[in-house]
């Protein structure tokens, strides 16, 4: 994509972030000028447009963040990695930083650094160059410093919204009286959590607003809310998608090979849309998905749901498997993720706008009468019943996000032509 450095005078159109997202990885472009050290993402050589595209991106998204009160660089950085607006860090400065912090060498330049601005005559100038080499270094050794801090929570969850979305009036909040509207959402991430069951979920999940207080398993309450002067209704998707994982190698014992693990082979999750649930899970090595058992029944004449004794399970994801006489139990069924960097996706559809006339702040969310305004929570775990749930996953991580944007038209299968017989000769 070509960027005119030179724009005409008038009335110019706002910039859009969504621009310079696509723009960012498109790799086609003109090579950096950089003789050395040119600029990388993940790894991969950036082209002057994706630079371009890459700061320019950046300074809208700063800008946007701002003006929605999110003032934390932390905040920033981790919303620009998870879109891609970075820059992979120079990674031969790093020793010397190393070196440099060793011993309090960091005081130890400073003050030999006072000591001779004070202590010695010297010229301006050298004076001026020698504060300007150590207020360099320590530019570059906070750069660090928050690089390192952003790369530690980067699989914090995120929620955001497209940009299309945010020029049309969606905004997202932890509370329903979106008294703090924000245009993304950030989460903290769970860490160290052990192996649960589907049945050890709280029945509240979806009644707490923002982060569960729980560390043995990640759950978050959003709302998203449409503001609008036009009365047309709207279709949007949404998406839970695994944004890194990492990859854990282990050695076995006995045949001496290497076998890859990773989290999500065990991770189920849950997701609530205006209170309606249903969950998943990843497909098995044979291609086919658990279903695993919940809690047993020993009394013939209880009356109830399933009974993993979650109120708002849905009914299609169970089965009654009956033993004998005596014993009943159900049997949980996940759904599969729709790929394996995608969970799990949606579309809520014929959305109309907020009307500020007959909202009630006090009143709990009735998914009968949105008022523009829809509930999800996202629930995420490692079923310690799954067989994939082993020792091996020790140490693994995994970072997600959720992704709104405008409906899609899905692609029309091609119906295959008739074939004309051919002529007899």
């Amino acid at each position: 994509m070509k960027f005119d450095k030179f724009k005409p005078k008038g009335k110019k159109e706002p910039e859009k972030l969504e621009t310079y997202l696509l723009a960012a990885d498109n790799p086609v472009g003109k090579e950096q000028l950089r003789p050395f050290f040119k600029r990388k993402r993940s790894g991969e050589v950036l082209t002057r447009e994706q630079v371009f595209a890459i700061k320019r991106g950046r300074k809208l998204l700063r800008k946007e963040m701002r003006a929605q009160g999110m003032k934390r660089r932390i905040d920033f950085e981790i919303t620009a990695t998870n879109m891609g607006l970075y820059f992979d860090r120079n990674k031969l400065f790093w020793p010397f930083f190393l070196w440099l912090i060793r011993d309090n060498t960091v005081l130890k330049v400073l003050a030999t650094t006072a000591v001779i601005t004070t202590a010695v005559t010297v010229s301006v100038p050298v004076v001026e160059y020698i504060q300007q080499i150590v207020t360099e270094y320590i530019e570059k050794i906070v750069e660090q410093i928050v690089q390192q801090q952003v790369e530690k929570e980067v699989d914090r969850f995120t929620i955001s919204l497209s940009d299309e979305m945010l020029n049309s009036g969606f905004t997202l909040s932890e509370t329903i009286d979106f008294e703090n509207a924000s245009t993304n959402l950030v989460a903290a991430a769970v860490e160290g959590v052990p192996c649960i069951s589907i049945r050890d979920i709280p029945l509240d999940v979806n009644d707490y607003e923002g982060r569960y207080p729980d560390d043995s398993f990640f759950a978050y309450t959003f709302y998203c809310r449409y503001e609008s002067t036009v009365s047309e209704p709207i279709d949007y998707d949404w998406s839970i998608n695994i944004t890194r994982e990492d990859e854990v190698v282990v050695e076995d014992p006995e045949t001496l090979e290497q076998r890859s693990y990773f989290v999500s082979d065990a991770i189920w999750v849950m997701v609530f849309e205006d209170n309606e649930m249903l969950f998943y899970a990843k497909v098995g090595e044979d291609g086919e998905i658990e279903a695993l058992p919940a809690k047993d029944i020993t009394d013939r004449g209880y009356e109830g749901g399933p009974h993993i004794d979650h109120a708002k399970s849905p009914e299609e994801q169970y089965e009654i498997v009956q033993e004998g006489h005596y014993f009943d139990y159900y049997r949980v069924k996940p759904i599969s993720y729709v790929s394996e960097t995608v969970v799990a996706k949606g579309r809520m559809e014929n959305v109309l706008p907020f009307d500020i006339s007959v909202f009630d702040p006090e009143a709990e969310f009735d998914p009968e009468n949105p008022n523009g305004i829809h509930k999800y929570t996202v629930v995420i775990w490692l079923e310690g019943d799954d067989p994939e749930c082993t020792d091996a996953l020790i140490g693994g991580s995994i970072g997600m996000n959720f992704s709104i944007k405008f409906a899609e038209d899905e692609p029309e299968e091609e119906t295959p032509e008739e074939e004309t017989p051919g002529e007899e000769g």
